[in-house]
Order: structure tokens, then C-alpha cells, then sequence
């Protein structure tokens, strides 16, 4: 009993003494650090410690490396030095040359007599087309290879049509549509005579094609006729429309165009007509004013009538409600100085501001002007290759490297990664602000005095070949088909307009069921034209 109370005290004076040395170590830490109390407190701190001072060793490291890969990556954009490396300038203008699509200057035409309209039609079909590198680059107006599209018809061509997209007045000032790497199917009928459009295979070809063709594809099919080419989605063109989707062209004597602009349906063309009848020289003196002179008066201040209330963005060509005008205003005064003499033209400027009901110095499109991206400038905007200016008309900056290439091979690659990046360049695309590529922005505010002044002059700067902006640009394509079929001897005084919006060209049209009843409406109501103006030959 005794010996086991005296291990007892021994065991408690030995641990006593342990945790009188232990608490003395600690103190005396703790006095020299200013640490914790506990021990083991300051050893966890102590071991944390270290770890943070290694993980922010780790962690600089990975900044500093960040920050070297950013000032690589953003370093200055050297673009002089990029002009010389990649003969910027030549390789562009090589690949126009050999590769870009040219069209007549005499249009689609036929040698008809005087009394004879001439008619023509193009369908957009509302399909998407699934995009190879040789259909992109077709979309894009160059042609690097033989003719893809499947033989339909004798009457009719099979193509594609560049597509866009409408952008918002939120992210662009004017709004309106921007090109992107889409297209659509579109159908080219050959110029016909009126009697043809009806009594011809025209109509059956066209309505079974449409109909093998089939539309609301979720899958893509092939073109009918074609094993390699395909196609996603497509309207129903048994649907009831007004427009269905159609434009078509008339050939016509100048004289007659009075009569066939006083059939439409427009508000603010019904006024310029008005106007016109309401000329009061030509009241007092109507050999003053014979049908040509009034023709030519009609359709310049339609043109400026059009421009003023532009309302759906920045390209001329789609302003041009319900009636385009594809000759060139030049040639047509050429012709009426020709045929009427020298001082025919003396109150053509003062007459057309008149009907047009237009102030000499406004501008004649008040919202600006852009032009029309060819694939080069496609691939330039869309960020893939050098460009010939960092002033891309968009808020982005130009960072690329790659050259322009400016043979087969390399424009089919360059086609291949665009398809692959089309994201990236739909998006450059749709930045793009009012602009002319190229061009020095000033050249797009020219007044309606200026332009009427230059047509006495035989030029006419809102056609492309005329035209100083188009000629400063890179695409070389601002009005497109504006002014740019030309008067011809073999022509005589036939002039082309084309319908841009069925709806309201021949007065206010009613729905029918698709195109081909519309093309058929179309066709009877010409022929109805024809023979009413026959009587005034």
C-alpha cells in the first residue's frame, strides 16, 4: 500500500515537471516572437506561413509569365512593315484580275423591235446553302473553277445570292443590313419577250423545279440535278405572298416610262408623277417637254425621291423602292441631246429638282452609303488576312499576318479557314459602320445638284463605272446594279427598270399562291402595257 502510494507521487511530481519545462519554452517563444499561446497553433501558422511565400512564388510566376504572353501578343500591330512583307497591294489587285467575276456593261438584253418590251426574272428561293470553299468563293464574285450548278433549264439558271443580316439602330447609327458568309439559291430566268414568259416551257420548268426542291429542310439535300451540292431549309412556294420573293426587269422605250411609273402603287412615287404633270412650262408649251424628256425627268427624281426617304440602312441599290433604274443616266443624256438636240437638256436640272420635290444642295442619301465586300474583302474585314488599310470601317483592330494569296490553291484555302472561322467573321462583319472601304468618307455626301450636273456631262457618279468613290474603293462595288447596263446603237432608246418590289410596281398588288402565279401576273399585265402603247408609236 505504501509503495504504491509513493509511485504514485513520483508519477505526478515527474509529469508536473514535464509541463513545467514545456510551459517555460513556449514562454520564452512567445516572448520572442509574439506568437501564439498554444504550440501547436504556431506550428500550423508556421507551416502556412511557408505555404503561402511558395504558392505566391508560384503565383508570380504565372503572371509574369501571363503579362509576357500579352505584350507578345499585343504587341504594335506593324502594319507598314506587313505592306511590304506580303506586297499587299499587288497581291490583291492579282487576285481581282485573274479571279474576280466581270459582267456586260450591255446587261441581259434582246435585239427586239422598238414596240417590244423585253422581261426577265430572278427567285430567291429562301434556301440556306451548306457553303464549300468553291461555293464561297463563288458567293464572294470570284470564280476559281468550272460552273458547279446543274442545268435545269433552258429558260433559267441556277446560282447563288450573297445573304446578311439586319442589324439594329441600338449597335449601328442607321441600322440596316450587313453582308455575312451566307447565301441563298437563286434562279436566273434568260431575258424572254413577253409572249414567251406564257407560251414557252418557262412557267412548268420553273414550278417543277421548285417543287423537287421541296422547302423547311432541317437536313441538308441536294440541289435537285446535282449529287455534290446541298441545301437546308426553303420556303414553301405554293404559299400565298405579295412579292413572293421576286424582282424582275423590263425592257422598254424611254418614251413609255411615264406611263408605266404612273401604274404603281408607291405613295411617293403617285407624287412624283403628279409633280410632273403639274410642270408648268410643259403645260403652256408640251412640245417643251416630249415623252423622252419626261421619261428621263421621272426616273432621276424617282432616284432622289427614293434616296431622301431611305429608311432601311446604308447600300443605295436596296433604297431603290419599288423601281430600280439599271441604265445609265448619261448615256440617256447622250441620247436625248442626240435625238432631241443640244438644249433639250437646258431645264433638265431645275425640272427634276422640281418633280423630285428636292433642294439642290441636300445630300442625295442623307444616312451615308456602303459598299458591297467582294471575298477579298471579305477576308480582310473578317480579320483573316493583311489588309491594304487599318481603317477597317468597324471598332475592331486589325491583328492578322497571314498574306492575301492570289492563286487557285490558296484562295481555296483561305476559303476553307474563313468557313472554319465563320463566327469570327460574321462578327467583324455586322460591326462594320456606314462606310466605303477604302474610300475617303466625303465622297458620299454629294448633293442632287452635283449628281444632275454630272449626268449633263454624259457621266454618272452613282453608277460604278462613273462613279469617284466606287473608283477610290477597294471592293469597286458600291451601286452595284444602279446605272450599270449602257445604252448601245443596237439598243436605240430601250431602257431597263427593275422591280424591287412587286408589291407596288404595277399598283397594289393582291397574294397570290407563290411565284410562278406572280410571274404569270406580271407577264398578262405587261402584255396588257404593250399593246396599249403600241397605239402610240
Amino acid at each position: 500500500m505504501q509503495y504504491a502510494t509513493g509511485f504514485g507521487l513520483l508519477l505526478f511530481l515527474s509529469i508536473a515537471l514535464i509541463f513545467k519545462d514545456v510551459d517555460h519554452a513556449h514562454v520564452k517563444h512567445t516572448q520572442k516572437t509574439g506568437g501564439p499561446t498554444s504550440f501547436t497553433a504556431m506550428s500550423l501558422i508556421q507551416m502556412d506561413h511557408h505555404r503561402i511565400k511558395a504558392n505566391k512564388g508560384t503565383e508570380r510566376h504565372r503572371v509574369n509569365t501571363s503579362i509576357a504572353s500579352h505584350q507578345a501578343r499585343f504587341k504594335p500591330y506593324d502594319h507598314k512593315k506587313l505592306l511590304k512583307t506580303c506586297a499587299v497591294k499587288t497581291q490583291f489587285e492579282k487576285a481581282r484580275t485573274l479571279f474576280q467575276k466581270k459582267y456586260s456593261p450591255t446587261g441581259r438584253s434582246l435585239v427586239l423591235p422598238r414596240e417590244k418590251l423585253s422581261l426577265d426574272f430572278e427567285l430567291e428561293t429562301g434556301t440556306r446553302m451548306v457553303l464549300t470553299p468553291e461555293l464561297l468563293l463563288i458567293r464572294g464574285g470570284f470564280n476559281v473553277g468550272a460552273n458547279p450548278f446543274p442545268n435545269a433549264s433552258k429558260w433559267f439558271e441556277v446560282g447563288i445570292d450573297g445573304m446578311g443580316r439586319r442589324v439594329h439602330k441600338k449597335t449601328q447609327k442607321y441600322g440596316g443590313y450587313r453582308q455575312q458568309i451566307l447565301s441563298t439559291m437563286e434562279l436566273e430566268s434568260v431575258p424572254m419577250k413577253v409572249s414567251e414568259v406564257q407560251g414557252s416551257s418557262f412557267l412548268d420548268d420553273l414550278q417543277n423545279f421548285l417543287m423537287a426542291m421541296g422547302h423547311d429542310h432541317k437536313k441538308k439535300v441536294a440541289v435537285p440535278g446535282s449529287t455534290h451540292m446541298h441545301f437546308l431549309k426553303g420556303r414553301d412556294q405554293n404559299a400565298p405572298c405579295f412579292g413572293c420573293h421576286l424582282q424582275w426587269t423590263v425592257g422598254l422605250p424611254l418614251a413609255w416610262v411615264p406611263a408605266l411609273l404612273a401604274k404603281s402603287g408607291s405613295n411617293n412615287l403617285h407624287h412624283v408623277m403628279k409633280r410632273l404633270d403639274n410642270l408648268e412650262h410643259c403645260q403652256q408649251n408640251t412640245a417643251s417637254c416630249p415623252p423622252e424628256y419626261k421619261g428621263m425627268v421621272s426616273l432621276a427624281a424617282h432616284v432622289l425621291q427614293a434616296g431622301k426617304h431611305c429608311q432601311i440602312g446604308c447600300h443605295p441599290k436596296r433604297c431603290m423602292d419599288p423601281w430600280l433604274v439599271r441604265t445609265h443616266f448619261g448615256d440617256l443624256a447622250k441620247f436625248i441631246r442626240h435625238k432631241l438636240g443640244e438644249d433639250a437638256l437646258d431645264r433638265f436640272p431645275a425640272d427634276v429638282l422640281e418633280v423630285a420635290d428636292v433642294k439642290a444642295d441636300t445630300p442625295v442619301f442623307p444616312r451615308g452609303i456602303m459598299d458591297y465586300l467582294h471575298f477579298s474583302e471579305l477576308a480582310e474585314i473578317g480579320g483573316l488576312v493583311v489588309p491594304r488599310s487599318t481603317d477597317l470601317g468597324t471598332s475592331l483592330h486589325p491583328r492578322a499576318t497571314k498574306c492575301m494569296p492570289a492563286d487557285r490553291d490558296g484562295l481555296h484555302l483561305l476559303a476553307k479557314q474563313m468557313l472554319k472561322q465563320k463566327r469570327q467573321v460574321d462578327i467583324h462583319l455586322r460591326s462594320r459602320r456606314c462606310g466605303v472601304y477604302g474610300a475617303n468618307e466625303s465622297l458620299s455626301s454629294f448633293s442632287a445638284q452635283t449628281w444632275l450636273q454630272q449626268i449633263l456631262q454624259g457621266r454618272d457618279i452613282m453608277a460604278d463605272s462613273d462613279s469617284p468613290i466606287t473608283h477610290e474603293s477597294f471592293s469597286k462595288l458600291v451601286w452595284k446594279s444602279m446605272g450599270s447596263w449602257r445604252m448601245t446603237p443596237e439598243s436605240g432608246d430601250r431602257i431597263f427598270l427593275e422591280c424591287r418590289n412587286p408589291k407596288y410596281c404595277l399598283g397594289n398588288a393582291t397574294k397570290v399562291n407563290g411565284p410562278v402565279p406572280r410571274i404569270r401576273n406580271v407577264a398578262e399585265a405587261m402584255q396588257a402595257f404593250e399593246e396599249e402603247m403600241a397605239g402610240t408609236m
